[in-house]
């Protein structure tokens, strides 16, 4: 009679797109009992799909659907073995996939990514091929999936190339790796698998083109054989460098700090210096969020190189806040531009020794008056 309502659930699934309002937890605990006891095997198979689905669109039975699932794939003694024999892999292939529809919610069950990791060493292709499709849309396991990039089926590599890429889109894997592992890739016996990597390079390079570009660069050395040191070669020299609209944009509002660091970097590098960088940079100075002192010196060293006269109220700003590295990389800043720091400097200054100036004007006068003499000793040496 159940099989009857199970039948009702894929139907409604597949035609209607969504699981019937009607099901509860008591028609969930009788699937699991079906994904687990049931004697026939299509019919378990078909109740892990089923619960794969209810566990995507209802959250409140994630926890029961997944501990079932993950049962499957670990537990064998909660199996029924009617023949003495273990259960056959179409029902740990169901399993994996429906665990894979649950995405990175998954990763809230760490035995369960192990799980699936484990399944990408399994003799059977379709567990390591569907394992390695369910990582890639949780967004875990790298390890694993880049030793997938090496499977004897090229079935299971190329899943494996977009795996590695949807890591990469999740920020779960870092750009500059990826580039290296798909450049390594673009080497494969298989075209099916050559050309996905190509495609997923291009789709890296267009979204994350400073790191990627590093990767390239790592690789046209470090790459495990000489044809991917040429390739990367190639490539590197063929991709130009990221605009400077996107190293400006990625300098102020990238959330990755190691992103934010490259594109600063970069940024000082462009010769001449673009002056439409500076309002960026003094923003990044400006920022007094925690933990981005390394970012704020980053930002500092380059207006350093830049010598823009609207730097130096920022950079006088960073003095007067004294945050260890940067207040002492901003003053050798403004040493080292000399005669373009003294109007400004001057003016705090005067203020500083006006008649009712404030402790905080007589405060940034004196460290102008300190910042002014150095530079005038530094000119009289010359």
């Amino acid at each position: 009679m159940f099989r009857n309502v199970l039948s009702g659930i894929l139907a409604a699934v597949m035609i209607l797109g969504n699981i019937p309002a009607a099901i509860d937890a008591v028609v969930v605990e009788k699937l699991i009992k079906m994904a687990l006891q049931d004697p026939a095997e299509m019919v378990r198979a078909t109740a892990c799909l089923a619960l794969g689905w209810i566990g995507y669109d209802r959250e409140e039975a994630e926890p029961r659907v997944v501990g079932c699932l993950t049962a499957i794939l670990t537990d064998f003694f909660l199996l029924d073995k009617l023949d003495g024999e273990e259960e056959s892999w179409i029902v740990r292939e169901r399993a994996i996939r429906a665990l894979g529809w649950l995405g990175p919610r998954l990763r809230e069950h760490p035995a369960t990514i192990h799980a699936l990791e484990k399944e990408t060493e399994s003799d059977n292709e379709w567990l390591r091929y569907h394992a390695v499709v369910a990582l890639g849309r949780v967004g875990a396991g790298v390890s694993p999936l880049q030793d997938s990039l090496r499977d004897r089926s090229a079935r299971v590599r190329r899943e494996a190339v977009e795996a590695i890429y949807q890591l990469t889109a999740k920020g779960e894997w870092h750009p500059s790796f990826t580039a290296q592992d798909l450049i390594e890739m673009m080497g494969d016996k298989e075209a099916q698998v050559k050309e996905w990597a190509e495609i997923r390079l291009q789709d890296i390079l267009r979204e994350q083109p400073l790191l990627a570009r590093d990767g390239l660069n790592v690789a046209t050395t470090w790459a495990d054989d000489e044809e991917s040191r040429r390739r990367a070669a190639e490539w590197f020299e063929r991709i130009p460098p990221p605009s400077v609209e996107y190293l400006i944009h990625s300098a102020q509002s990238e959330e990755d700090q190691g992103l934010q660091i490259r594109a600063i970097e970069e940024l000082r590098r462009v010769m001449p210096p673009p002056a439409e960088a500076v309002p960026a940079l003094l923003c990044v100075v400006a920022d007094k969020r925690l933990g981005l002192r390394s970012v704020r010196l980053q930002a500092v060293e380059t207006l350093r190189v830049f010598r823009n006269p609207s730097s130096v109220p920022i950079l006088f700003q960073a003095i007067i806040e004294n945050e260890e590295e940067v207040a002492e990389e901003a003053l050798w800043a403004l040493i080292d531009f000399g005669e373009i720091a003294l109007p400004q400097l001057m003016e705090y200054m005067l203020r500083g020794e006006m008649n009712g100036a404030t402790q905080e004007e007589q405060k940034r006068g004196r460290a102008a008056m300190k910042i002014v003499a150095t530079i005038s000793a530094r000119e009289t040496q010359r």
